[in-house]
C-alpha cells in the first residue's frame, strides 16, 4: 500500500515535510516554492475541499467533503 494513503486511511496528521497537497500539485518540493499561499485555489476550488493548513499553503480537507 501506498505510504501516503495508509497516512490518509489512519487519520493521522502529516508533518510539514508530508503535508497533503492538491492533487494537481505534481512534485511536492516544487509546488512548496512556486505557491505563494495567495488562496486562489481555495477559493477557485468547486468542491470546498481545499483550505488553507497551519502555514497557508492549499490542503485537502477530508472531512470536509
Amino acid at each position: 500500500m501506498d505510504p501516503i494513503r495508509r497516512r490518509l486511511l489512519g487519520g493521522r496528521h502529516p508533518s510539514a515535510a508530508q503535508r497533503y497537497l492538491p492533487p494537481w500539485a505534481g512534485d511536492a518540493q516544487a509546488f512548496l516554492q512556486r505557491c505563494t499561499r495567495c488562496g486562489d485555489c481555495v477559493r477557485a476550488c468547486p468542491t470546498g475541499l481545499l483550505e488553507p493548513d497551519v502555514d497557508g499553503y492549499p490542503s485537502p480537507q477530508f472531512a470536509r467533503a
